[in-house]
């Protein structure tokens, strides 16, 4: 299955990915305010730069099947970047977005970067419950668009994303896993350089 050959290939992106976005603090319900804004430009950034490409690289026979426009993500980062109040660091995030080598994508990169995405979004649902409980936020009205963005869909939007992710052509797999690890390692050097 191509879904656990992913998870596999690229164990150690993930687990880079998880160290820089301080994945102990938020599961410790330690996150502080600070590192939780670090996170959301992080977020934000790398789909401001690089959501619209993958998106454009999936055909349109892969997209019905995804419900593509259905898995934007970029409009819920966006409300949580104003809600958090930084409206300042966007004229930096926006630089940083510039200066970013853009990625290309084939259709099948494209699935393996999309993977990042969705496999963020449904580990989003343990981080929005840590965030919920964490005693940092508690009263300051944040809403976390981002990590609640599919609502009660969460799972059937995993589902269905798997069952495509799992029935693309054979032949294409390797491809498929450097689309995902070129995601991972973008992700990450924005992370690194993103600052609040």
């Amino acid at each position: 299955m191509l879904q656990e050959r992913l998870k596999n290939d690229t164990l150690l992106q993930h687990e880079r990915l998880e160290s820089l976005m301080f994945v102990d603090n938020i599961m410790g319900k330690t996150l502080s305010p600070e590192q939780y804004k670090k996170i959301l430009l992080t977020n934000y950034i790398a789909h401001k730069a690089y959501e619209a490409a993958i998106f454009s690289a999936i055909g349109p026979d892969l997209a019905e099947r995804l419900d593509l426009n259905e898995r934007r993500k970029l409009a819920a980062l966006e409300r949580d970047v104003e809600e958090a109040g930084l409206d300042e660091q966007l004229f930096k995030a926006e630089l940083i977005v510039k200066g970013l080598m853009p990625l290309h994508f084939n259709e099948a990169a494209a699935l393996g970067a999309l993977y990042v995405m969705e496999g963020a979004t449904l580990g989003g649902s343990v981080i929005l419950k840590q965030l919920k409980l964490n005693p940092s936020f508690a009263g300051k009205g944040l809403h976390f668009y981002y990590y609640g963005v599919y609502g009660g869909a969460l799972m059937a939007n995993w589902k269905s994303f798997v069952d495509v992710l799992n029935a693309f052509p054979e032949g294409n797999e390797d491809e498929v896993v450097e689309g995902a690890k070129q995601m991972f390692d973008a992700i990450s050097a924005i992370a690194e350089i993103a600052y609040i």
